[in-house]
């Protein structure tokens, strides 16, 4: 393995590269024996499984009678192979992941739990910056505080039935910034909707969409407020402008409200953040790490965007 360097180029990440090599790299290595022997596991359990599925079908072939039952067996074996594999794997997995993130966020001055509350959620539904979803996972929630701002962040995926099955409608962070002073009325930004979106949104609700002399920013996002003229004055060209360009670094897949002393942003990634990295490859690699420091850097920079430490303090 090449001599990988974590990035230190953050104030709060100066000395990540000692600390991985203190703390970090003897437990990994230590535990790379539990990832070989879940491999191994792994592969003999698929060789098991794909054995007694072969004798199945050789005796449904064989067999003059109903072969209904043996077609079942050879399905079952297959799933129980599979799971029982895959459970080999994700017990490293998951202490893999919690050591990283726990250690590398307090390296990070930061909290980590594996659960996140599922009430966050709904404070992002109310004030819609969610698609519409019946079925919510939340996890590794990150808290701390960045210029004085104190947040919280998680991972989440929503699904909404289509059919016989669940189709995934969002895969990314939701992340709350708090500040020291309220915002004037509620302001949503949304991902635009296009003309379609606009026909059929409701006319009677709490919010009114208000447009802004930017034709730029129109094409890109909807607002809506239940305070036009406070959040005209919120979105002034400097706001407007770093909303921009945070959308153009994200990849246009984000939306923002600004409501009383908080700022909450849904940015759809539409794949899973804090994650450890693939099994299949040793455990004692820095790249894992960065990938985690990565996703937070990821989050944080959103606040930095917007530059929400102009409202700490009085």
């Amino acid at each position: 393995m090449d001599a990988f360097v974590l990035n230190e180029a953050h104030p709060r990440l100066k000395g990540i590269n000692e600390f991985y090599r203190r703390e970090l790299s003897p437990w990994l290595r230590e535990k790379e024996q539990e990832r070989l022997k879940a491999r191994r596991d792994a592969r003999l359990f698929g060789g098991v499984a794909a054995a007694l599925i072969t004798g199945i079908v050789i005796l449904a072939l064989s067999s003059s009678g109903e072969r209904d039952l043996y077609w079942i067996a050879a399905f079952a074996t297959g799933i129980v192979g599979v799971f029982a594999a895959a459970w080999s794997y994700s017990r490293v997995q998951k202490s893999v992941k919690a050591f990283l993130l726990e250690k590398t966020c307090g390296f990070l001055d930061m909290g980590y739990s594996l659960e996140a509350p599922r009430t966050h959620v709904e404070a992002f539904k109310s004030l819609q910056l969610l698609p519409f979803h019946h079925w919510s996972r939340v996890e590794d929630e990150i808290t701390g505080e960045l210029d004085g701002v104190d947040f919280h962040v998680m991972d989440a995926k929503l699904s909404r039935r289509s059919g016989k099955s669940n189709r995934t409608v969002f895969r990314g962070i939701l992340a709350t910034f708090q500040v020291d002073r309220p915002f004037a009325g509620t302001t949503i930004v949304a991902r635009d909707k296009g003309w379609l979106g606009k026909l059929f949104e409701g006319s009677g609700g709490r919010f009114e969409r208000i447009e802004l002399e930017d034709d730029d920013f129109e094409r890109r996002f909807d607002v809506y407020s239940d305070s036009p003229r406070d959040s005209r004055a919120l979105l002034d060209p400097a706001m407007v402008e770093r909303l921009k360009s945070l959308s153009d670094s994200l990849g246009g897949r984000l939306a923002v409200a600004f409501n009383d002393r908080r700022v909450l942003a849904s940015v759809n990634r539409k794949k899973d953040l804090f994650e450890a990295g693939s099994l299949s490859q040793p455990l004692d690699d820095p790249r894992r790490v960065q990938a985690i420091v990565d996703d937070i850097g990821f989050a944080l920079g959103v606040a930095e965007a917007l530059n929400l430490k102009e409202r700490v303090g009085p």
